[in-house]
């Protein structure tokens, strides 16, 4: 096993509805669970371990932006929240919200923060987004308005790779972009290989990255707050991917 660290402390991500052995997280100094409606923990229930939480995200349906849906959304928050007790989990990453052209929301910044204000708890990181993704136009994408769920009490989950796809949209440098986000404190990281002009292409092994892995790396050390590894579910690339990391 991979000594832990004092300095970093390095996750790996998976779904909870993945069929795992202990052998493909061990390595790791902690799991990033996404609870999957149905089998909300899955065979991570069986394991002694370190985890954090994802809430389910606009794939499952959760958008805490459209009050149409509300009863579903308080429902996959309250599963998120649930898991996050079961596992002693200390973060709950949360996507504060999207409109889209169909939804036509109204303040959709306004309605998210109302609706994550009235489920709070202290372990939700929100994660900044993007501007535009497909048709989805996210809530909390710039570094104000994150500043905004900050200001309620809200954790922050600094994801590198949406900031350097931000920035491309944005025309800005994704350097100063990121530091933008530094300059925030976040609570927590996400990290993956990231391309430098956006596209379509998310979460690549950070082994095989555009972006300045280095970069990163010195302004989570800075932070001393964990990172976890949104990058394929390959054990052997995880492992080299924590080493580097580590060294």
């Amino acid at each position: 096993m991979i000594g832990k660290s004092t300095i970093m402390e390095v996750g790996i991500k998976f779904y909870s509805h993945n069929t795992v052995n202990r052998t493909d997280f061990d390595f790791a100094d902690f799991v990033e669970i996404l609870p999957v409606p149905q089998n909300p923990l899955g065979v991570f229930s069986q394991h002694e371990f370190k985890y954090r939480i994802h809430c389910a995200h606009d794939a499952f349906g959760f958008n805490p932006s459209n009050t149409k849906q509300l009863e579903h959304n308080k429902a996959i928050i309250k599963q998120a929240i649930w898991a996050a007790d079961e596992l002693r989990a200390d973060r709950i990453v949360v996507h504060a919200g999207f409109n889209t052209p169909e939804l036509n929301i109204k303040n959709p910044m306004k309605k998210s923060l109302s609706f994550l204000t009235e489920m709070f708890d202290d372990r939700i990181c929100i994660e900044n987004l993007l501007p535009l993704d497909g048709n989805l136009a996210w809530v909390a994408y710039s570094p104000e308005e994150i500043t905004a769920f900050k200001d309620e009490g809200f954790k922050f989950c600094l994801d590198f790779g949406h900031a350097v796809s931000t920035a491309a949209h944005l025309g800005k440098d994704y350097k100063e972009y990121v530091n933008q986000f530094a300059g925030l404190n976040p609570d927590y990281f996400h990290l993956s290989g990231s391309p430098l002009y956006g596209g379509d292409k998310h979460h690549l092994t950070i082994l095989e990255s555009d972006a300045d892995i280095e970069f990163f790396k010195k302004i989570i050390k800075k932070a001393d707050k964990p990172v976890c590894l949104e990058t394929p579910l390959n054990a052997e690339q995880r492992k080299k991917e924590v080493m580097f990391l580590k060294n």
